[in-house]
């Protein structure tokens, strides 16, 4: 739909989701919240007009813009994000548009999605490393600021013993921080395909997502060499 006879739309990021109720293995809500804040950073970054990656199972660019970037020709010695580099050397605020609604929105069969997640976070990880870091830094800034939060809400109430208004003045707060933004992620995640999202849980997987990044960030230094394709290992 954006590339009309006349539109300066030469890209067009849409969004491919695997449906959560297909993955029954332990860690499902995990990786149900890892999605959905990585889908909700990569795409509120492109509606906000500086857009840097996308989805693989579903962007559309014109023909010319292709042949303008020489196509994927600084990618070829990766195995995988040719993708996102080629999105991010292409799109900008002014030629490309975000497509969100029903029609477009692409379910992806995966028979095995836990396993599916793991080696694609461990791509995208990699991959992030050639990307603008502005997204990935203000998501990290939210769970350190979250983690902060926890450690003076226990510090206050710690100090204030044997009187309760100090625990009382954090629970209230508390709920004012938690209960707009598990509203917010429940919307969220109802567009993005991922209700097993449960929103009750999300304050405390907001929590443990930085530890869950270091994980797969270990992982990716041990597999590095993986990403590269058998020539570039040559050399």
């Amino acid at each position: 739909a954006p590339f009309g006879a006349s539109s300066p739309v030469e890209v067009v990021l849409g969004f491919a989701y695997v449906d959560p109720a297909e993955d029954k293995s332990n860690g499902r809500r995990r990786r149900a919240f890892d999605f959905v804040a990585d889908s909700v950073r990569w795409l509120g970054v492109a509606i906000a007009g500086k857009p840097f990656r996308g989805t693989e199972y579903n962007i559309a660019y014109r023909k010319e813009v292709f042949f303008r970037n020489s196509g994927f020709a600084t990618s070829l010695n990766l195995n995988y994000g040719d993708d996102d580099l080629f999105v991010n050397e292409i799109a900008d605020g002014h030629n490309t548009a975000v497509e969100l609604s029903e029609p477009s929105i692409d379910e992806v069969l995966e028979p095995n999605p836990g396993r599916a997640h793991r080696i694609d976070r461990l791509r995208r990880d990699f991959t992030a490393g050639y990307l603008p870091q502005n997204p990935r830094l203000a998501m990290g800034l939210a769970s350190c600021c979250w983690w902060i939060w926890l450690a003076a809400s226990v510090a206050a109430t710690a100090l204030g013993l044997p009187s309760l208004i100090p625990l009382c003045i954090v629970v209230a707060i508390a709920l004012l921080l938690c209960v707009p933004l598990m509203i917010w992620w429940r919307k969220a995640a109802k567009t993005l395909r991922s209700p097993s999202a449960a929103c009750l849980s999300v304050p405390l997987l907001m929590l443990c997502h930085p530890i869950y990044n270091l994980r797969f960030r270990i992982q990716g230094l041990r597999h590095r060499r993986d990403n590269y394709t058998w020539g570039d290992l040559v050399k």
